[in-house]
């Protein structure tokens, strides 16, 4: 599945702050203070320093390989903000092939921790992995 254009996060490392209470009403929700960006936008920032080269599999006229880079967000959607106002931190792997001035695609991952799979390329792949 492939991100929208309209989709917008804050990197992982962003911090929700929480207004000072007033003393009547509602508490205030915890908010984060910059913009948030575009899943593009966070992959050119990050830089191509950040690509990895991964091949997947012998095609019919060699190895098929491109490069990717994978950050931690945290999507800017208050449908999946906690009760405390935190966005929780996803993953996001974006393919920025060689000789492309920015990223071709980019996709939102599910952590490990919350995907069941049996297969031994879940527990650390079969794919092959080179730092470029």
């Amino acid at each position: 599945m492939q991100v929208k254009g309209i989709t917008s996060a804050q990197p992982a490392d962003a911090v929700a702050v929480a207004p000072d209470y007033q003393g009547r009403g509602r508490q205030p929700v915890a908010r984060y203070p910059e913009k948030p960006a575009s899943p593009k936008q966070l992959v050119l920032a990050a830089g191509r320093e950040q690509m990895r080269t991964v091949g997947w599999r012998e095609g019919d006229r060699g190895p098929l390989a491109s490069q990717f880079i994978a950050l931690r967000v945290r999507p800017a959607n208050d449908t999946q903000r906690d009760d405390d106002g935190v966005l929780p931190e996803r993953g996001l792997l974006a393919e920025w092939p060689e000789g492309k001035d920015e990223p071709v695609k980019t996709s939102p991952r599910t952590p490990r921790s919350s995907r069941s799979c049996a297969s031994p390329s879940c527990a650390g792949g079969s794919s092959t992995t080179t730092a470029s």
